[in-house]
């Protein structure tokens, strides 16, 4: 990434904190990996840059010289929690190889049966119709001088 940067140049980088901090992605994925019958690592990579050392220490090692790893959380707000559901199941779906092999009448089972699974986290967290949890991040700023 430093390459493509002017001397001067700084890269900046969003990644969430674990999903032990994202606790409604947490238990969706715990739903979708066992519905899936997938270890939860296979569908949770989006949170292996969770912890802000290790970030920091991945902006240095890729050769960068000062680098500031910033904690932040925000409360994101979706106005249609079944779309908001659907995207997600089929998202971990694309990342778990044996679901692609299946034939369509099988995916669309273990789709229905992921949803199903699914709606009690979703309205546990479903207000006026609005789907609304926090979410905890790591932002890294990173400098070549």
């Amino acid at each position: 990434m430093h390459r493509v940067l002017k001397p001067e140049g700084r890269a900046v980088v969003e990644v969430w904190q674990s999903m032990q901090c994202n606790e409604v992605y947490e238990s969706v994925f715990e739903v979708l990996a066992n519905t899936f019958r997938v270890p939860i690592t296979d569908v949770s990579m989006p949170y292996d840059y969770g912890e802000p050392s290790e970030l920091e220490e991945l902006f240095l090692a890729a050769g960068f010289k000062h680098v500031e790893v910033e904690q932040v959380d925000q409360d994101v707000h979706f106005m249609e929690p079944g779309r908001f559901v659907e995207l997600t199941v089929g998202g971990v779906a694309a990342v778990v190889p044996a679901f692609a092999r299946m034939e369509a009448a099988m995916q669309s089972d273990l789709l229905e049966s992921a949803i199903e699974k699914l709606d009690p986290i979703i309205r546990n967290h479903t207000v006026n119709g609005n789907l609304s949890f926090p979410m905890y991040a790591n932002i890294a700023t990173a400098t070549m001088q």
